[in-house]
């Protein structure tokens, strides 16, 4: 049996926050790490939070959380070099500022945080989401529970994927032979005429029936395989279609899982990887409510294990 680890729910959940709720989120977990000293601060009035997220009033110690992307590497530059030297010239005794954030930083954050521990001689932590895991796991399940606003045991829910209900389309022996000649007539059409060339046609039609009648094969010749699919209860895949022969009708449906994590209530649905991750998978599970953290692999038996996915887009050389 699969299970979703709890490191990864802890991950995902932390990569999910943005904005206010992954300050909300650091208040909680700092609140059971120090709960004698830590404070948590927001803005309010003119002058704002004070360049100050929040802190430990006795070990001096200065949060700043970021939950946002770093796309725009100037800005978060700036915003970061704000923060830290507003925090040293409106706070008594920094002994120390830990910089907290839901993305792991970009080699150029990292750097510019270093220069900023040089020049002013301090000390400056980076908190980002694995350093987070870290933290939270050896808490007591309940607490972790708690920071992260969830209920958790020690062994979630495994994904295991099935079909659904109702069938999403029906297909008779006769569509299906249908569209197998169709198939095996336009691969057949498209090897006479390249083979014998344009003539009489002007070269144009020609290349527009060739195109034509390439895009018909390529598109329906999977339907030719079917007709041989005789006994019943033969099933089989394309893409996130999965197809089930019974007596004379080929019926094709999708499998669907429930999502595990807490407090989701999402569906695990199937369909194919983004394009960076092709190499790895040839489907993959979404949540309906989480389409890019709650992330699933498919294997032959049914089952899912968590993966976490890389949805940016392929660079052109």
């Amino acid at each position: 049996m699969y299970t979703v680890p709890l490191d990864t729910i802890i991950f995902n959940q932390i990569k999910a926050y943005r904005g206010n709720e992954f300050q909300e989120f650091g208040d909680r977990l700092l609140s059971k790490l120090f709960p004698e000293e830590y404070i948590a601060v927001r803005a309010g009035g003119p002058l704002g939070d004070l360049k100050n997220d929040g802190y430990c009033h006795i070990s001096r110690i200065f949060f700043h959380f970021y939950g946002s992307s770093q796309n725009n590497i100037s800005s978060l530059k700036a915003k970061i070099t704000a923060d830290i030297e507003g925090c040293l010239a409106r706070q008594q005794k920094v002994e120390k500022i830990a910089y907290v954030t839901n993305d792991a930083n970009l080699g150029a954050i990292e750097a510019h945080i270093d220069d900023l521990r040089q020049k002013h001689r301090l000390t400056i932590d980076t908190w980002g989401p694995s350093r987070l895991v870290e933290i939270i796991r050896p808490l007591p399940i309940r607490d972790i529970g708690s920071i992260l606003k969830m209920a958790l045991s020690e062994e979630p829910v495994s994904i295991t994927y099935a079909r659904y209900t109702e069938f999403d389309k029906v297909y008779t022996r006769k569509q299906i032979s249908r569209r197998a000649w169709i198939a095996a007539l336009s691969g057949i059409s498209f090897c006479l005429i390249f083979y014998y060339g344009y003539r009489p046609l002007p070269f144009l039609w020609y290349l527009v029936i060739l195109f034509l009648l390439l895009f018909v094969f390529l598109y329906m010749k999977w339907y030719i395989s079917l007709p041989v699919r005789t006994h019943d209860g033969a099933t089989w895949q394309r893409g996130s279609n999965f197809y089930i022969k019974e007596d004379e009708h080929y019926k094709c449906y999708y499998k669907r899982a429930f999502c595990p994590y807490p407090n989701c209530g999402g569906t695990i649905d199937l369909d194919t990887p983004p394009e960076r991750e092709t190499h790895r998978f040839k489907l993959v599970g979404y949540c309906s409510s989480n389409r890019t953290i709650h992330t699933f692999s498919y294997n032959d038996q049914n089952i899912g294990y968590p993966v976490t996915l890389n949805f940016e887009p392929e660079t052109k050389k």
